[in-house]
């Protein structure tokens, strides 16, 4: 299942188009997105039929917490739809055959593990 992200307003411009008819659309909504932004938004799920697109809002009225959440609920949407289709949603058989043939990919691994031999934190490190 292809899924693909955009930012807002560019994604109108260029995804919109290329949208398939029977695509799902969603939206993680903001408590601090701007008047025009909803409109565009409201507009475009007008489009497209509401009945494709969903709308995910968060009940944290911070940003780090919305943040966590709408992040949390597309976690668990993508976990759900991968169970529905029949797949494990752990099973990664694409990612790791190109984590094999990507020389640079090993050589992090490779310094992320000689740093934590050495007792270092290598996600302290740039």
């Amino acid at each position: 299942m292809y899924c693909g992200f955009a930012e807002l307003p560019e994604g109108f411009h260029n995804d919109v188009e290329a949208l398939p008819e029977d695509g799902l659309v969603i939206f993680p909504r903001s408590f601090r997105e701007r008047a025009e932004l909803a409109m565009a938004i409201e507009a475009f799920a007008e489009l497209v039929g509401l009945d494709r697109v969903v709308f995910l809002r968060a009940e944290s009225d911070d940003r780090l917490g919305e943040l966590l959440e709408l992040t949390i609920q597309a976690d668990y949407i993508s976990l759900y739809a991968s169970i529905l289709r029949g797949s494990d949603p752990l099973s990664l058989p694409f990612m790791d055959r190109l984590k094999k043939l990507n020389k640079a990919y090993e050589r992090v691994l490779g310094e992320a593990r000689r740093r934590i031999e050495q007792g270092r934190d290598p996600s302290r490190e740039v």
